[in-house]
């Protein structure tokens, strides 16, 4: 679950996400790892290696293995 909190700075509202972790990873689709390593080329490969360590987990009905290798 993505726990996020709504804050005022310089009165713009802004939303602060909570960062991932092994107690509460963040549920991502195949898609959201292949966009995010696509738009951060530097991270690429970083998908499956948050899945492998539970910091990310795949949502129901969505299949690992469809990327880039």
């Amino acid at each position: 679950m993505i726990t996020a909190t709504t804050s005022e700075a310089k009165d713009f509202p802004h939303y602060q996400v909570q960062p991932a972790s092994r107690e509460n990873p963040r549920v991502v689709s195949a898609e959201d790892v292949e966009v995010f390593e696509r738009n951060n080329p530097a991270l690429r490969g970083i998908g499956a290696i948050m899945l492998e360590h539970g910091i990310w987990v795949l949502a129901e009905g969505s299949h690992a293995g469809g990327g880039e290798a």
